[in-house]
């Protein structure tokens, strides 16, 4: 087997590491033999691995999905999210479900076997020749990002007070903005719920029928406000260099942007301001060269997430948004409200979805970025402790593996922690 040790110190702990495996085989499925086999080391995302919440950390692994996904994009560990569609599955001590969840294999599964010097996972599972057949397999990773159960908090975690009126507005990845149509922006802190305001009010203006909203860059890091008018007229972009307002760089009168944004989250990528204003699409228009607005198709959903629930189809309140600074992507939807709970990873350089998740909380909390670790996980701000349910692990396959109806397949993933 090839594996992969990650050294990490967590507090008072000595050092541990994690070591990981997978196989993927697909078979014969008369004779059940191997015809084609794929294996290697995987990546572990030790923050996330460690992170538990009314749970030990060893339940929430022993509880996670499975999945070979179409992405073959290089991890990182500053992104703990599996990203693509999922082409097949499985989920411990379960068996077949649909044409994309294999069966456990219950004589070869293994979830948390404890021995003086490590903990001892083997998950596998075996799929039928109507299975897996989708698409192309190209990454395996365990993770809870599909399920709105097994939520967790980071380890270096600290209580919050939870705030949970402003997922609505817009946020930079730590705090969330809105502007008031006296030209007075709120800048909310969730993790502490304490709020400070920026006057912008001699650059703005303080119609109030001029209805004001701040957007974020977040490739860039600049700040901008834009004004909704009746009048076409009077509608501007005043762009920031940054999140303090307190540099304006440029102005531009968008009279074809006939949308009010003010109350919901808003982003800029280049010319392009993303909005929400009906909460449960995305919209884009140019700005800079006044072109029309367009509805950015965003019906697809995780095939994972669908089997083990049919509500993960619907968008729900994408207006609950988090960035990731210095990047082109942004959460949108990080919560359910009644069946709706899709929630996805896009990336406004391309208008792409990059990566599935679900909502985790079905009240209007807020979402902010870790700040305490290296993975940037997207934390629920819920009082008194902020959850995720982020990626374990991930793994690039050196080729990729198409299965057809020709073909049965077995997949393994094998995870040990030592300490």
């Amino acid at each position: 087997m090839i594996k992969e040790k990650i050294r990490m110190e967590l507090g008072k702990r000595n050092p541990i590491h994690a070591e990981g495996f997978v196989r993927i085989d697909l078979t014969d499925p008369i004779s059940g033999k191997t015809k084609k086999r794929v294996e290697g080391k995987n990546m572990v995302f030790p923050e996330s691995l460690f992170s538990s919440y009314g749970s030990t950390w060893q339940e929430r692994v022993s509880n996670t999905l499975m999945c070979m996904n179409d992405d073959a994009t290089a991890p990182t560990l500053a992104f703990p999210y599996l990203r693509g569609q999922t082409i097949a599955y499985g989920r411990p001590s379960l068996g077949t479900l649909g044409t994309f969840r294999g069966a456990y294999n219950a004589a070869n599964q293994i979830l948390a076997e404890q021995s003086m010097t490590k903990t001892r996972w083997k998950f596998q599972y075996d799929f039928t020749t109507a299975q897996g057949n989708s698409g192309t397999m190209r990454n395996v990773g365990l993770t809870t990002q599909y399920l709105t159960s097994y939520q967790s908090s980071p380890n270096k975690r600290f209580k919050t007070l939870g705030d949970y009126t402003h997922g609505y507005y817009t946020s930079d990845g730590r705090y969330n903005y809105s502007c008031s149509g006296s030209g007075i922006i709120s800048k909310y802190d969730p993790f502490f719920n304490t709020t400070t305001t920026i006057d912008v009010s001699a650059i703005v203006g303080t119609i109030q029928n001029n209805y004001k909203s701040v957007a974020y860059a977040p490739n860039t890091g600049k700040g901008y406000i834009y004004i909704y008018s009746a009048t076409p007229a009077n509608r501007r972009m005043y762009v920031f260099s940054d999140m303090t307002f307190s540099t304006l760089e440029n102005t531009y009168s968008p009279t074809i942007l006939i949308s009010n944004t003010s109350g919901y989250s808003s982003y800029v990528y280049g010319n392009y301001l993303y909005y929400t204003p009906d909460g449960s699409n995305l919209y884009k228009a140019d700005f800079v060269n006044n072109i029309a607005v367009v509805m950015i198709n965003t019906s697809a959903y995780n095939n994972a997430s669908y089997t083990e629930s049919n509500y993960a189809q619907n968008n729900g309140a994408i207006y609950n948004s988090c960035p990731i600074p210095g990047t082109s992507y942004v959460l949108f939807g990080n919560q359910y409200s009644g069946s709706a709970c899709k929630s996805f990873v896009f990336n406004l350089a391309n208008d792409t979805i990059i990566a599935f998740t679900v909502g985790i909380t079905s009240s209007y909390y807020s979402t902010a970025l870790d700040i305490l670790n290296t993975e940037k996980m997207f934390l629920n701000i819920v009082s008194p402790t902020p959850l995720h349910n982020a990626a374990i692990s991930t793994y690039i396959l050196p080729e990729p593996v198409t299965k057809t109806e020709a073909n049965g397949m077995t997949a393994t993933y094998e995870l040990e922690v030592y300490w």
